[in-house]
């Protein structure tokens, strides 16, 4: 039973968000276009987003492993699973789990793309695995040199939405979706600043390579909170109801009055909360939208 729990902690589930929300808003997207709902593909895709999830949070704790370790106060946003700073589980269990949850998206990625049509389907799954490779794994191990924010943001904030929208549409991108799906890629980009906030003190003692550890918490706040604005405007410009952003836009004010007071004695859990709450709320609002009209 304590196994159990600690593959249970190990699967940080509630990280499950940061990967089914993306899909979901790809599948609504196409849905939007199309008006194929299809139940069955949302599973479908609901099993990829699971797969790569434990993918994900798996070899992220084993690779950050001797950071962790030095990272004393981890939040829900941040510091990994613990199963392995608390001796709950081998790194090499952890290390090929991981493995084989990739694996399996791979697996996945082949048989629906022969099953449905979707000759392109194997080749965003690599795609996908090798995002993360590249955060967190040599050669590259980006999250400890520079890039690691971005490589998360083009991971949830551009692939993810594309292989839900061609997994149901058959078409990797139509011309009036680029500019949707850029600007969605900069909230996330906002959000995945936000998210090593919490970690800074960590982050340097370990030599992570964040934009908070190089530009400092203060700077790599201002620069989340643009990054959601120029993402805010680029959504606009795309022909985003006003209606949709108008919440994600009322946490941006939260954002601008803490700007303005500088007022930074407040924890930068309180501030990765605020920073990362245009991203979620036009995720939800922008598939209700989609679904309750």
């Amino acid at each position: 039973m304590n196994k159990l729990l600690a593959w249970v902690q190990a699967a940080r589930i509630l990280s499950a968000v940061n990967i089914q929300l993306p899909l979901a808003l790809g599948y609504s997207l196409a849905y939007s276009r199309t008006n194929i709902e299809s139940l069955g593909s949302f599973w479908w895709l609901s099993l990829y987003g699971l797969g790569m999830q434990l993918y994900i949070v798996f070899l992220n704790d084993w690779a950050d492993r001797s950071a962790d370790i030095l990272n004393q106060r981890p939040t829900m946003f941040s510091g990994g699973s613990r199963v392995l700073v608390q001796a709950k589980l081998y790194p090499t269990q952890l290390r090929n789990a991981g493995l084989v949850f990739g694996c399996l998206a791979l697996i996945w990625g082949i048989a629906l793309g022969i099953f449905f049509s979707r000759p392109l389907l194997p080749m965003l799954c690599l795609v996908g695995l090798g995002l993360l490779w590249l955060y967190s794994l040599y050669p590259a191990r980006l999250n400890y040199r520079f890039g690691g924010e971005v490589l998360q943001a083009l991971g949830v904030g551009g692939l993810l939405p594309i292989v839900a929208f061609y997994f149901i549409t058959g078409h990797l991108l139509e011309p009036d979706i680029v500019g949707f799906i850029f600007g969605y890629y900069l909230l996330q980009l906002a959000a995945a600043v936000a998210f090593t906030l919490p970690d800074v003190e960590a982050d340097k003692e370990s030599g992570k390579g964040t934009i908070a550890v190089h530009f400092g918490v203060i700077n790599a706040v201002r620069i989340s909170f643009s990054f959601s604005i120029v993402g805010m405007l680029v959504l606009w410009f795309n022909s985003v109801n006003i209606n949709t952003i108008f919440l994600p836009l009322f946490g941006l004010l939260l954002i601008s009055l803490i700007l303005v007071k500088d007022n930074w004695q407040r924890s930068s859990l309180f501030i990765t909360s605020i920073l990362i709450f245009p991203v979620i709320t036009f995720t939800v609002v922008f598939i209700l939208s989609v679904f309750i009209r």
